[in-house]
């Protein structure tokens, strides 16, 4: 989770943790990207106006998009022939 606000931060990070949620604390944008290429993270979640790098920022940027392959999804099942 990035956040820049120490408040929200708690606050979101125990909300997650209650629920069973494993909680990487970033506290910029360029501080999650980071965390995301060393570590194996399901979800970034993101302020969306911080300094540095906003939640809007990441898909733009040239670290998140050579940094790891996209996910792909499961194929589809092949349909049955006639």
């Amino acid at each position: 989770m990035a956040e820049d606000n120490s408040v929200n931060r708690h606050l979101v990070a125990r909300l997650l943790e209650k629920r069973g949620h494993a909680v990487v604390i970033s506290t910029d944008g360029r501080e999650a990207i980071t965390a995301w290429q060393n570590q194996t993270l399901d979800l970034i979640l993101m302020d969306v106006q911080m300094p540095l790098l906003s939640g809007v920022d990441p898909p733009n940027t040239s670290a998140a998009r050579n940094s790891k392959p996209a996910p792909t999804s499961p194929s589809s099942p092949s349909p049955p022939t006639p």
